[in-house]
C-alpha cells in the first residue's frame, strides 16, 4: 500500500543467527537448540506475512532503502539511525 508513497523509506534490520538465537535464549530462558527452532519459526511467519500481504517474495537484500545491522548498532543506534533517516528524507 505505501509502496509507491514518495515518503516511504524501505527498511531491513538484520543480526546473524547466532545473535538472534543467543537473545531469544536469554529472553525465553531455553536452550539453544529451542532458540534456534523460534528463530526459524519466526522467519518463516514473517515470510508468510509477506508473501499475504505484498505482491512478491520477500528478498530480505533487495529493494531496500537502508538495512541495518541490530548485531552491530543495537536496538538503540538503529533506531537513532532510522530516526536520522527519516529526517533528513522529509528534508528532501
Amino acid at each position: 500500500m505505501l509502496r509507491k508513497d514518495s515518503h516511504t523509506i524501505k527498511v531491513f534490520v538484520f543480526a546473524s543467527m547466532d545473535f538472534r538465537v543467543e537473545n531469544i535464549r536469554k529472553k525465553y530462558g531455553v536452550s539453544a537448540a529451542a532458540a534456534k527452532k523460534l528463530v526459524r519459526q519466526m522467519d518463516e511467519m514473517r515470510r508468510s506475512y509477506y508473501a499475504r500481504y505484498s505482491d512478491g517474495n520477500w528478498r530480505q537484500d533487495t529493494g531496500k532503502d537502508l538495512t541495518l545491522d541490530r548485531e552491530t548498532f543495537g536496538v538503540g543506534g538503529c533506531t537513532d539511525i532510522l530516526e536520522a533517516a527519516v529526517r533528513t528524507k522529509a528534508a528532501v
